[in-house]
């Protein structure tokens, strides 16, 4: 009697241990699951975080170039013209990076605190004569003068200035033609007129004059 109830007893607790092995290969498959999924999100982050650091690597700006060397000086020409952009004021003109350029290379129009010329209109122009024997008249061109096929040089008498000096001189109320005339004259003879204006087709300098050269900062 006491042998059936033990075989009885070591029946039951057989059973038991196996009806629960199932659920602890059920428990280890969840625990993998779960250590796999938060081994991808590792992995995801990781990822992610990567082109940000790229970026911030690749963000450093340029350092500015100083310029060297100016075309216009280097020509066999006596006159070097630069359009320096649109400035109703000379305020506005000294923060910008196209004066900041000229005025590294041309230092005596850092000591300025105007325009050399004011005419009508606010196209701003840099001017300098390189040879020390030309001389640098400019005087008013109106609209009349040119319709009636005046001389150019019969205009009032605008500004005077120096050999090898740098000028920065506001013209041009019109787009399809200049209010002013610059002359150059030089020792030896030579003489031509020229009035800076820029191209209707693309904004550029329009120099047309042997004479005179684009000034581009290097």
């Amino acid at each position: 009697m006491k042998r059936k109830i033990f075989y009885g007893l070591l029946m039951i607790a057989m059973c038991a241990c196996e009806t629960q092995a199932p659920k602890n290969e059920n428990n280890n498959e969840n625990t993998e699951n779960v250590a796999s999924q938060d081994s991808d999100s590792v992995n995801a982050n990781v990822t992610c975080a990567e082109p940000a650091v790229a970026e911030d690597q690749t963000a450093q700006p340029d350092a500015p170039k100083t310029p060297k060397k100016v075309n216009a000086l280097d020509k066999d020409n006596i006159l070097g013209v630069r359009f320096m952009g649109y400035y109703a004021d000379y305020a506005r003109l000294k923060s910008s990076n196209n004066y900041i350029k000229a005025a590294h290379v041309f230092p005596e129009i850092a000591q300025k605190e105007d325009f050399s010329l004011k005419a009508n209109g606010e196209e701003v122009y840099l001017i300098i004569a390189k040879f020390d024997s030309a001389k640098v008249t400019i005087n008013e061109l109106t609209f009349d003068m040119l319709l009636n096929g005046q001389d150019e040089n019969d205009g009032k008498i605008l500004f005077e200035g120096q050999p090898n000096t740098a000028y920065l001189i506001r013209c041009n109320a019109s787009d399809t033609h200049s209010n002013i005339n610059i002359r150059v004259e030089t020792n030896d003879g030579k003489a031509f007129n020229y009035s800076p204006r820029l191209s209707l087709k693309d904004g550029s300098l329009i120099t047309s004059n042997a004479n005179v050269a684009e000034i581009i900062f290097k």
